[in-house]
């Protein structure tokens, strides 16, 4: 993942669901070098959490992650566009909690900044 996220820098759309060996140092290099991502499916990969630089893919229209095994999400996810649809069920979310993860990223905007 890393290596074709360094060579697709213009990468619109991965979906990677379902890969159990997805590391968190992989989505990292996504997010830090594919700005114009739309469309990110890491659902069932068995991510424990997600690294800071999520926030930064600032095109993101879609983020599925669901079916992992997330119990903190990074503030850093707040700075998602707001109409960024995210897929979220089927984690052990407690930061911020699912039901406030689940309403969307300006829910989860104003939860951060409480």
């Amino acid at each position: 993942i890393k290596a074709v996220a360094e060579t697709c820098p213009k990468l619109m759309r991965l979906s990677v669901r379902g890969c159990w060996n997805l590391t968190d140092a992989a989505i990292k290099a996504v997010a830090e070098t594919c700005p114009d991502l739309e469309t990110l499916c890491v659902s069932g990969c068995g991510l424990t959490a997600l690294p800071d630089a999520i926030g930064n893919i600032s095109k993101l229209r879609r983020l599925d992650l669901r079916g992992n095994m997330l119990r903190i999400l990074p503030r850093s996810i707040a700075k998602l566009n707001a109409s960024c649809v995210l897929i979220i069920d089927d984690n052990p979310l407690q930061t911020p909690p699912l039901e406030v993860a689940l309403q969307g990223i300006p829910a989860i905007r104003r939860y951060f900044e409480q």
